[in-house]
């Protein structure tokens, strides 16, 4: 138990005083996810997963890929799905680099890119060797925007954090003062994120709400008062709307 708070401590010592960008955007954000390709493949066709955030929606996608038909002679050709419907295909002698838009309405909440080698449409029958190696890069884009989560402790680490999403994340957490008792306590909330998270955290302590989502703790009605928020009643956890930007989240803890 001792440790805990030791390692979350470091983490403090690391953070930055700025806060990370605000979630509650209402544009669509743009993200390249890239695709890991084995040129050793001997499969006939290649799966990729994808969805977005939890606290996001997917609203429409892209699949890019470059193409060096030189690379191979294997090559016969592709066919690109997104949840096993075509969206295009690549000829045996097309190269550069080609884009495959796929609507929001082809997507849902969990998503499969399928590149699919031309005529092997027999999961058993192997690729030819050496077809993939033609295949230089490939990415999803994915464009997303903001949804509002509801005030539930139990969809925790959202919004600060999801494992099968993130590769790293960016937490704000709110101070009532930079005194030792409150940052103890803000290294204990800390160690508790980076235990429950999955991924690599960076803290950046504040001492007013960022226009974003963020973990407040709360010492006293002062603390309260000055952040906009009610007084404490008690010994509290519970998640609020920020009066910052209504699509954000806060987690309090009194």
């Amino acid at each position: 138990m001792t440790a805990l708070p030791a390692l979350a401590l470091a983490a403090w010592v690391a953070a930055s005083s700025t806060a990370p960008d605000a979630t509650g955007d209402a544009a669509p954000r743009f993200e390249a996810v890239p695709l890991r390709i084995d040129a050793t493949e001997r499969s006939p066709e290649l799966r990729f997963p994808f969805r977005a955030r939890g606290d996001r929606a997917l609203v429409r996608a892209r699949v890019v890929l470059t193409v060096d038909p030189t690379a191979s002679t294997a090559f016969p050709g592709l066919e690109v799905l997104v949840n096993d419907r075509s969206f295009g295909e690549i000829a045996k002698d097309g190269g550069g680099t080609r884009t495959f838009e796929v609507p929001g309405e082809a997507l849902g909440d969990r998503n499969t890119l399928a590149l699919r080698l031309s005529g092997a449409h027999d999961a058993c029958a192997p690729a030819p060797a050496g077809a993939w190696r033609v295949l230089r890069a490939g990415a999803i884009e994915l464009a997303t925007v903001a949804q509002e989560l509801p005030p539930d402790l139990g969809l925790l680490p959202l919004p600060f954090v999801d494992a099968e999403v993130d590769r790293e994340a960016e937490v704000a957490v709110v101070l009532p003062s930079f005194d030792p008792g409150a940052i103890r306590a803000g290294a204990v909330v800390a160690g508790w994120l980076g235990l429950v998270g999955g991924v690599p955290l960076r803290f950046h302590a504040l001492p007013a709400l960022p226009p974003g989502d963020a973990i407040v703790l709360i010492d006293g009605a002062e603390a309260a008062a000055r952040l906009g928020l009610p007084a404490p009643r008690g010994r509290a956890v519970r998640v609020v709307p920020n009066p910052r930007a209504p699509d954000a989240r806060l987690l309090v803890v009194e």
